[in-house]
C-alpha cells in the first residue's frame, strides 16, 4: 500500500500567496520535500508533527532531480501524505511534469495543487499590468535558464511577438536575452524592467530599455531569482508600483520572541511590508503541573497569554470560575482570555505583574487566597507581597521559559541582515546576549525595540541604548512604534 503525493505551489514570495488549498494539505501532512526557493514562512503552517526535508537544487545541479524522485517515493511507499513543496506554480518551469511522470510510472496516488507563478506575480507587484487594452493584448513566458547549455530560445519569433515577454530565470543570460532580440529586431528603445526578489520585502525593481538594462543590472547588481519583463506596458512601472509603498517597507527587523508568537508578529510585520526575520531566543512549554482546588480561591490572576492558555487547557468545566476574580496584565492576555469568551474583573491600565497584584487588593479581603498564574521563571516572591498585602498568595508555574542558545556565526548572520532588533521579555535579552558572549559592540549600530519598561531595563542594565519602547507592552504597541519611527 502506498500513500499520497501533493505536488504543491508555494507561491511566488511570503506566505500571503499561498492558496488555501496549499495550507490545507500542509497542515495534515506527514512529510513535507520542499525547494531553495520555497520562502520559509510557508513552513509554519506545516503539520507540527510532519517531517521537513529541504532539497533545494542550485544553478546546474541537476543530478538533485533524481534524489528528489527517491525521496517522495520512500516516503510515498511509507504509506506518507506527503507534500512536494514547490516555489511558484509546481507545473510552470519547475520539472513538475518529470515528477507527475515518476508517481504515475510508480502507480502512487497525486493530486496537483496550483500556486502563484512568478511569471505574473513579479509583474504585478512591480506594478506591471501584463496585459493593458490597446498596448498589450498576450503575455508570453520563457524560461532563460540552460542557455548557458544550448540556445533553445527562438529569437527570430520571439522578437516578432506582439504583447509582454517575460523572461524567467534569465539573469545569468540576461546579455544574451538582450542581443537576442536587438539582433531578431527589437527597438533599442523597448522598455524593460527587471523584478528581483518578487514579493518579497527585498524585492527591487529597475526599469530601462534593451539598450540599457545590461548596465543598468550591472550597476544595480541585480542577482537571481529575478524576472526580466520587456514590452510597452512597462512604462507603467512607476505610476502603479505600490508594494514598496507599504507603511514599513525598507525597514528589515529581527523577532526574537518564542517561536509561536513570533510567526504571529512576523505575518503582521510581512503584511505592513516590513523584511523580518525570526530567531526565537526563547521557547515556551506547557508543563504537567495540576491546578488546586480552585473553589478555595478568591482570585486568579494571569499575568501572560501563555498564563491564560495553559490555566484554561487545564479547567473540564468553565463554570468553576463562576465565583472566583480573575484579573489579568497586558492587552495580549487580556484578548486571549476574551478568546473563551471570558472576561476579566479588573486589568491595570500599567501593563506590570505588579500593578496587577496591587489591583488584586481592592477586589478581594484580607486572608483571601489568591491564585498566581506564572511560568518557571517568574520573579514574584510570593511570600513578600503576601506579607505586603496581607493575603495568601500562591504561585503556580504553568509553563517553563527555556532559553535557545545558537552559534555566533548564526547570532552575526541575522544582526548583518536587520535593522530593528525586537525584544519581548528579559528572558530574550538574556538569551540573545549569552548567544552573542556579550559582545554588545554586535548590535551597537542597531535599532533596539522594547515591548515596555521591565524589558528596556534589562536592555539599559547590560549598556544597551533602547530606541523605541512600545507605549502599549503588547506585539500591537510594538508595531505601532515601528510605523511612527521616521
Amino acid at each position: 500500500m502506498s500513500g499520497k503525493v501533493y505536488i504543491v505551489g508555494g507561491g511566488c514570495g511570503s506566505y500571503e500567496l499561498l492558496t488555501l488549498k496549499a495550507k490545507e494539505v500542509l497542515s495534515i501532512c506527514d512529510c513535507v520535500i520542499y525547494d531553495r526557493l520555497v520562502d520559509n514562512s510557508i513552513l509554519q503552517f506545516c503539520n507540527e508533527n510532519a517531517e521537513l526535508v529541504y532539497l533545494g537544487k542550485e544553478h546546474g545541479n541537476h543530478t538533485l532531480q533524481d534524489t528528489i524522485h527517491k525521496t517522495i517515493l520512500k516516503y510515498a511507499l511509507e504509506d506518507k501524505t506527503v507534500v512536494r513543496l514547490k516555489g511558484g506554480d509546481p507545473l510552470v518551469f519547475g520539472r513538475g511534469g518529470e515528477e507527475l511522470d515518476f508517481l504515475y510510472d510508480n502507480n502512487i496516488k497525486f493530486e496537483i495543487v496550483p500556486g502563484i507563478s512568478s511569471s505574473i506575480a513579479s509583474c504585478e507587484y512591480a506594478g506591471i499590468p501584463l496585459t493593458y487594452r490597446n498596448i498589450s493584448r498576450s503575455f508570453h513566458v520563457f524560461t532563460a535558464h540552460a542557455m548557458g547549455e544550448y540556445n533553445h530560445l527562438d529569437f527570430p519569433i520571439i522578437s516578432k511577438l506582439e504583447g509582454t515577454l517575460i523572461f524567467l530565470m534569465g539573469i545569468a543570460n540576461l546579455e544574451k536575452i538582450v542581443n537576442g532580440l536587438l539582433e531578431n529586431g527589437k527597438s533599442k528603445s523597448s522598455k524593460t524592467s527587471i523584478v528581483e526578489n518578487a514579493c518579497r520585502p527585498n524585492q527591487r525593481v529597475i526599469t530601462g530599455t534593451l539598450e540599457n538594462i545590461v548596465s543598468l543590472s550591472k550597476g544595480n547588481k541585480i542577482k537571481s531569482p529575478a524576472a526580466i519583463i520587456v514590452g510597452d506596458v512597462v512604462q507603467f512601472q512607476n505610476k502603479f508600483s505600490w508594494y514598496d509603498k507599504m507603511p514599513l517597507s525598507g525597514k528589515s527587523i529581527l523577532i526574537t520572541r518564542d517561536k509561536k508568537r513570533a510567526n504571529i508578529l512576523y505575518n503582521r510585520l510581512i503584511s505592513l511590508g516590513a523584511e523580518c526575520y525570526s530567531l526565537p531566543m526563547i521557547d515556551i512549554e506547557y508543563n504537567n503541573k495540576e491546578l488546586a482546588d480552585l473553589n478555595k480561591y478568591k482570585a486568579v490572576l494571569l499575568c501572560s497569554s501563555n498564563g491564560a492558555n495553559a490555566f484554561i487547557s487545564k479547567i473540564d468545566d468553565l463554570r468553576i470560575l463562576n465565583n472566583i476574580k480573575i484579573g489579568v496584565v497586558g492587552k495580549a492576555t487580556l484578548q486571549t482570555l476574551e478568546k473563551y469568551k471570558i472576561k476579566p474583573d479588573f486589568y491595570p491600565n500599567k501593563f506590570l505583574v505588579n500593578e496587577l497584584i496591587k489591583e488584586s487588593v481592592n477586589h478581594t479581603n484580607e486572608d483571601d487566597n489568591i491564585l498566581i498564574i506564572t511560568s518557571n521563571i517568574s520573579p514574584v516572591d510570593e511570600d513578600d507581597i503576601s506579607k505586603k498585602y496581607k493575603r495568601n498568595f500562591t504561585k503556580l508555574e504553568l509553563y517553563n521559559t527555556k532559553k535557545i542558545k545558537y552559534e555566533e556565526k548564526v547570532m552575526i548572520e541575522n544582526i548583518n541582515m536587520t535593522d530593528y532588533i525586537t525584544f519581548f521579555s528579559p528572558s530574550t535579552v538574556e538569551s540573545f546576549l549569552e548567544s552573542i558572549n556579550y559582545n554588545t559592540s554586535l548590535i551597537e549600530s542597531k535599532k533596539i525595540v522594547s515591548i515596555g519598561p521591565v524589558t528596556s531595563k534589562k536592555l539599559k542594565d547590560n549598556n544597551l541604548n533602547v530606541h523605541l519602547e512600545a507605549d502599549e507592552f503588547y506585539a500591537e504597541g510594538v508595531i505601532k512604534s515601528l510605523l511612527e519611527d521616521k
